[in-house]
């Protein structure tokens, strides 16, 4: 075997080692210098940033009670499972070993995976809300397995009494993209929602969003690398929201309610003196905490598409023909302007003639005989009425049917109220583009034909009798009848 003599480094090849050994070095010191000398300041911050974070203090949300103090919408405790989406990737890797235990929605779902593939979702991701004890105690047998996954207790709303008085309490929402630049707008965003995932969709609850809403607290947080909350520190507290009462009485409308089950329909009571709507049902009903998680695709066909249409309010939407109870109104405007006296009879004979070929029929066959305007009102004579219509024309009946506040909102403290139909002859050829015809006259004196109204106008129409003549503005607010009170 041949052994080759071993060949010594020359001196070239040493110093071309020592020099990219010292150019390393200069680079790892140049390094070092630029994080910790000239970036030293935006780093520390940034390191910090991860380990404290400034979050807002959402406020509990004002309780809603009735006039006797019955809770009709609080708060409970609702526990969630979140996960940042820094840690999208792990969670979602495993998410299988999750899925049995809790019941994670599709959208959570797709928001994990394209959290995981990109930087779209940016922040906390709700795996799951509104967990029932089942699910909590599965969860943290397995909290172990996802130490990313945080679970988070908040206040949410609640409805213990289920659907009674729904439509007037109303109910929350999810705060959306619509919502979001409206209150940016309004400069509310950041004083007192931003943070927030709810907001006062329908009935007191819309209506008295100010009040019940509160102020946004803030408070730091350190968390660890998985975004758990470690300690809290309290920087400012949030402000509760007002609690709200109420003029309803429950039982009153509990009966209303039972009165009208199983029908399409509405009833309403209010106090004849001060407006206090005492009852304001409307048949069929929803229960409200389908909506506080954010209602299911399911539920909301269900209630938007059936024909019974369980979400609007008749009471105060629902545009009906009054009939016969126009006709105390009528009596009482035809002694206010001279239409009649005390001492007017008119003899019912079972029909009124209209021209040649119009006949009226009462409801009584063969007619009332002589009647005077206290008979008419509680016989309900239709042919009194046809006579006294076609004697003072619709215009004129129109007068006097505005002062029982027919035809205009009743300015009651719920959205989406309708003002009813109270006609004139111009109305309907602006409406319709046709001439107003003596026959539209009769039918309107008996509260037929193009004459509407909602069970909340006839309600204070009828206020207006009982209390000798003062036209009130409903409300469903105790706060509301005591600032018309002071003014």
């Amino acid at each position: 075997m041949t052994e080759h003599p071993r060949r010594e480094d020359s001196p070239a090849r040493l110093w071309l080692a020592a020099m990219l050994a010292l150019l390393m070095a200069a680079g790892l010191a140049a390094r070092w210098w630029h994080l910790q000398i000239v970036r030293h300041e935006g780093l520390a911050r940034r390191a910090l940033e991860n380990q404290v974070q400034l979050r807002p203090l959402e406020p509990p949300r004002g309780v809603i009670y009735d006039r006797a103090g019955n809770l009709l919408a609080g708060n409970n405790t609702l526990f969630s499972l979140e996960v940042s989406s820094d840690s999208a990737a792990r969670v979602l890797g495993k998410i299988d070993a999750l899925l049995p235990a809790v019941r994670v929605g599709g959208d959570a779902l797709e928001k994990l995976r394209i959290a995981a593939r990109s930087q779209v979702y940016k922040g906390v991701i709700t795996l799951k809300e509104g967990l029932n004890e089942e699910e909590i105690s599965a969860f943290l047998s397995l909290q172990f397995l996802f130490p990313e996954v945080v679970l988070r207790a908040e206040l949410a709303r609640d409805y213990p009494r289920g659907d009674l008085a729904s439509h007037v309490i109303g109910h929350v929402g999810r705060i959306n993209e619509a919502d979001q630049e409206r209150l940016k707008k309004s400069g509310e965003w950041r004083a007192r929602y931003h943070g927030a995932k709810f907001i006062g969709r329908a009935g007191a609850e819309l209506m008295n969003e100010s009040t019940l809403r509160g102020d946004l607290g803030a408070q730091e947080a350190h968390v660890d690398a998985h975004g758990r909350v470690l300690a809290r520190r309290i920087l400012r507290p949030a402000r509760p929201g007002r609690d709200l009462h109420l003029t309803m009485d429950m039982r009153l409308q509990a009966l209303a309610e039972k009165l009208l089950a199983g029908r399409r329909g509405a009833a309403a009571a209010i106090q004849v003196h001060t407006g206090e709507v005492l009852a304001l049902a409307s048949s069929p009903r929803f229960d409200p905490n389908l909506f506080t998680f954010g209602v299911s695709p399911g539920d909301w066909k269900r209630l938007n598409e059936s024909e019974e249409r369980p979400l609007v309010h008749r009471a105060i939407y629902g545009q009906y023909a009054p009939g016969s109870t126009v006709k105390p109104l009528l009596a009482l405007s035809a002694l206010k302007r001279g239409w009649r006296d005390e001492h007017y009879v008119y003899v019912s004979q079972g029909y009124f003639q209209l021209g040649a070929n119009q006949r009226f029929h009462d409801w009584k066959e063969g007619g009332h005989g002589k009647t005077d305007l206290a008979k008419s009102v509680i016989r309900s004579v239709n042919t009194f009425y046809n006579q006294l219509g076609h004697d003072v024309g619709m215009d004129e009946m129109r007068r006097g049917l505005l002062d029982f506040g027919l035809g205009a909102r009743t300015g009651i403290d719920l959205e989406s109220e309708k003002p009813g139909v109270l006609p004139s002859e111009a109305w309907k050829r602006e409406a319709y583009g046709q001439p107003w015809y003596p026959g539209d006259t009769i039918a309107a004196s008996v509260g037929q034909g193009y004459v509407l109204a909602t069970p909340l106008q006839m309600a204070r129409a009828m206020a207006v009798v009982a209390n000798g003549g003062a036209l009130v503005t409903p409300a469903v607010t105790r706060e509301k009848i005591l600032s018309a009170r002071e003014a």
